[in-house]
């Protein structure tokens, strides 16, 4: 591919100043250079992306436009890579790209049904990006819906959690998605084998809190500018619980 040595930075620029009106994706640089850092070990591997959200309606005039960050996976991770974008609007359609395995499914991030059929179609995912509504409540939802579905090893990602005037909460309240992310980053330090030989010799004055599936297969929890990356990996031996089989990807 033409793009395939560039790297995501100088990629984007490339893109953005050859892109029809209507495939301009607005990214910022700090994204970008996130990553940059988190996702270069995705490439040429062909691997399987979701993105949530894919824009807004074009303006009559054409100038400002959706869709341009599905064909910018497909470059930047190269050959065999099958991307997937969901939007709640119905012109996001014309992004479909389906012999490029590019492909566009219209539906809310927050339906259970819809998410479903789409992680059947098309998942599981090595790469999952929320770029939705930006509203709190969906943020947390989809992650609950889809991060069992992240393959082993995975990344999952929220982009711009401070637009947190959608959801009428004050920068730190605690139905803030940040909240819920400080949270699991906090649920990493709970558990550990030395923790429970602890507990069970007496030593501790508090009892460990068991720990959720999903908060034993996240691996770290990273905080950016404006953006959280939370990364999946499976440890055996921090099992405390039978696992459905998704779970194990």
């Amino acid at each position: 591919m033409l793009y395939e040595k560039m790297d995501l930075i100088t990629l984007y620029v490339s893109m953005e100043k050859n892109a029809q009106p209507l495939r301009v994706r607005q990214k910022s640089i700090n994204f970008l250079e996130a990553y940059e850092h988190h996702l270069s070990k995705y490439r040429g591997t062909g691997p399987s992306i979701l993105e949530i959200g894919c824009g807004y309606p074009p303006k009559e005039d054409g100038t400002k436009g959706m869709g341009g960050s599905l064909r910018l996976w497909k470059e930047w991770f190269g050959h065999g890579t099958k991307v997937c974008g969901v939007d709640i609007i119905p012109e996001c359609i014309q992004y479909a790209e389906e012999d490029k395995e590019i492909f566009v499914e219209i539906g809310s991030q927050e339906d259970p049904g819809f998410i479903q059929s789409i992680v059947s179609k098309y998942g599981p995912f090595d790469v999952i990006i929320d770029d939705g509504s930006h509203i709190d409540e969906h943020m947390k939802k989809s992650f609950e819906l889809l991060f069992p579905y992240l393959k082993n090893e995975g990344t999952y990602i929220v982009e711009d959690i401070n637009d947190h005037v959608k959801s009428g909460n004050s920068f730190m309240s605690k139905n803030r998605f940040i909240s819920y992310a400080f949270d699991l980053s906090l649920k990493l330090q709970k558990y550990s084998e030395m923790t429970a030989l602890q507990n069970q010799s007496g030593l501790l004055d508090y009892t460990p809190t068991l720990l959720t599936d999903t908060d034993i297969l996240i691996d770290s929890v990273s905080f950016y500018r404006d953006l959280i990356i939370i990364t999946k990996k499976f440890r055996e031996k921090s099992m405390q619980m039978p696992m459905p089989p998704h779970y194990l990807y």
